[in-house]
C-alpha cells in the first residue's frame, strides 16, 4: 500500500526500561530481573511505527548533543524516517524515559524531557517542516504552545490533524488547549487522557460510546472531526466523522500469559492507525488493523524494538 506523506511533531526519548515482579513500595528497594535500553518518546516511537509498515515519514523535534542524541539520528535513518528536522540542542541531553515493567506487563513511567523541552513556536516557525506533507501527527511530550501552534498551522494548511494527548493534558492546560481543538481531523486519547479532558471517569464500553460523542461536542466542536478512544483489553471506541453512532472495535485476543510489556503499544497502536488511514483505509479499518500491530507489541519486550515490521504484519 502506497501511503500519504505523514509528519510527526514530538518527543526523541531514551528508554531505560527495567523489569521486575511488581512495583515497589514508597521506600522500597527492589532488584530487577532484567534491563534494556531503547529508543523511545511518543512521537518518534508513532513515526517508527509508520516507517516499519512502510510509511513516507518526517520527525520533527530536539535532541541532545550526547552520545544518546548522535544514536537516535541513526535509529531513524537505519527506520528510514526523514530526519532533517530533528535538531541538537548545544549542551542539553537527550531525552529520556525511566520505565518499570511488572510480571504482568503493566508499566510506570516518568519522563525528563531534557532537549524536548525547547521544541517551541519560535523554533518550529523557522523550519519549512510542513512542505510536501499530507497529515500532521502531535501528542503532548513537546511543550503544550508548540503543539498547539503545529496543530492549527497544518490545519489551515489543508493538512489532516491527528491529535493524540499523551500524557494527559493538566487542568491547568485545559483552557488553552480547548479553542485549539477545532483544528484536529482525529483525536485519539485513551480512556484515562479522555476522563480528563471531560471532567468524568470514563471507564467501560458503554462510558465509552458517551464519551466519543462529548468530546466530538464539547471539545472538538466539529462534526466532521472524528474520536477515537482507546480502552485497552477493551479495544477502541470510534466515532466517524458526521456520524452519530458509537462502533465498538475489540481488542486482539491474546492470552494473559502471552502479554511480556505494554511499554509503546499506544503509540504502536496510533503509528499503525496513522499509516493505514493514509493509505486510504476508512477509519475503522485503520482502527482494526492498528489493533492487531498493537497485539504483536506487547508480546515483547521494549518499546520500539517490540514493534512489527510491514512483512510480519502481511502473515497475520
Amino acid at each position: 500500500m502506497t501511503s500519504k506523506h505523514m509528519t510527526v511533531v514530538g518527543a526523541c526519548f531514551m528508554d531505560y526500561v527495567s523489569y521486575v515482579d511488581r512495583f515497589p513500595m514508597a521506600g522500597e528497594t527492589l532488584h530487577v530481573n532484567d534491563f534494556k535500553k531503547g529508543f523511545g518518546g511518543k512521537g518518534a516511537n508513532q513515526a517508527v511505527m509508520m516507517g516499519k509498515l512502510g510509511g513516507r515519514v518526517r520527525m520533527v523535534g530536539l535532541v541532545g548533543t550526547d552520545g544518546d542524541g548522535e544514536e537516535y539520528l541513526k535509529n531513524f535513518e537505519r527506520e528510514g524516517i526523514e530526519t532533517k528536522y530533528v535538531t541538537k540542542v548545544e549542551g542539553e541531553s537527550t531525552g529520556l524515559a525511566k520505565i518499570l515493567v511488572d510480571k504482568t506487563g503493566e508499566n510506570t513511567i516518568v519522563i525528563c524531557p531534557n532537549a524536548t523541552k525547547k521544541v517551541s513556536v519560535e523554533h518550529m516557525k523557522g523550519l519549512d517542516w510542513m512542505e510536501g506533507t499530507d497529515m500532521v501527527v502531535c501528542q503532548n511530550e513537546v511543550p503544550l504552545d508548540a503543539n498547539l501552534w503545529a496543530l492549527e498551522q497544518a490545519s489551515k494548511a489543508g493538512k489532516q490533524t491527528v491529535y493524540i494527548p499523551a500524557p494527559a493534558p493538566t487542568p491547568e492546560q485545559l483552557p488553552k488547549l480547548l479553542p485549539v481543538m477545532q483544528y484536529v481531523s482525529v483525536i485519539a486519547p485513551n480512556q484515562h487522557e479522555a476522563s480528563i479532558m471531560l471532567g468524568y471517569t470514563v471507564n467501560g464500553i458503554e462510558e465509552g460510546k458517551k464519551a466519543v460523542l462529548d468530546l466530538r461536542e464539547k471539545v472538538l466542536k466539529n462534526a466532521s472531526s472524528a474520536v477515537i478512544i482507546t480502552m485497552g483489553g477493551d479495544g477502541c471506541i470510534v466515532l466517524e466523522p458526521n456520524c452519530t453512532t458509537a462502533v465498538h472495535v475489540p481488542a486482539s485476543k491474546i492470552p494473559k500469559e502471552h502479554i511480556i510489556d505494554t511499554t509503546g503499544a499506544g503509540d504502536c497502536f496510533a503509528g499503525s492507525f496513522c499509516y493505514y488511514l493514509s493509505t486510504g483505509c476508512s477509519l475503522l479499518d485503520a482502527v482494526t488493523k492498528a489493533n492487531v500491530c498493537a497485539g504483536v507489541s506487547v508480546q515483547r519486550k521494549g518499546t520500539q524494538s517490540s514493534y512489527p515490521s510491514a512483512e510480519e504484519v502481511a502473515k497475520l
